[in-house]
């Protein structure tokens, strides 16, 4: 797989180099925001079950007493602090799987169109001695294996693994 990878990034243009690191920073950032989003749910929690051990946290002490609310009203704002990280987060999901989905749509798109160049550059001997059928397959499903089944896995593969 990792031989692929190299073949691949070779034959890949700059420009889409750069977006595939994009991708990944942004799978990166959507990973550390579902982290956030799951740690953001235990102060609000913990103030509803009336935890001990957060009452006496310096932290929440400060916030508290700086922006001077009610046991009552710190419920509240921690909810709501918990909804708005929550809805960032796949905000910021949905945004993240368009983009890659759009990243791999033009690396599908770079790759066919410069393999269908290839093709038709070729002198006429080429064509004669190769089965348009199986040209038609080599530019069809491997390049979508290639950008599918090479590229994307990997990208995901860091995200998952970040996540958990």
């Amino acid at each position: 797989m990792i031989t692929n990878i190299k073949k691949l990034l070779t034959i890949l243009s700059y420009k889409n180099k750069i977006k595939l690191f994009f991708v990944l920073l942004c799978q990166i950032v959507n990973s550390l925001l579902d982290v956030l989003a799951v740690i953001s749910i235990y102060p609000f929690l913990a103030f509803l079950s009336n935890s001990p051990g957060l009452k006496n946290n310096i932290i929440f002490i400060f916030f508290q007493n700086k922006l001077n609310l009610s046991d009552k009203n710190i419920i509240i704002v921690f909810g709501l602090l918990s909804v708005f990280i929550i809805l960032c987060n796949q905000v910021f999901r949905v945004f993240s799987t368009w983009f890659t989905l759009k990243v791999n749509l033009q690396i599908w798109l770079d790759l066919h169109n410069s393999m269908y160049k290839y093709y038709l550059e070729q002198p006429y001997s080429f064509h004669l001695n190769n089965n348009s059928t199986s040209l038609l397959e080599k530019l069809q499903v491997r390049v979508n294996a290639a950008a599918v089944g090479v590229i994307m896995p990997p990208i995901y593969l860091i995200s998952h693994t970040l996540t958990t």
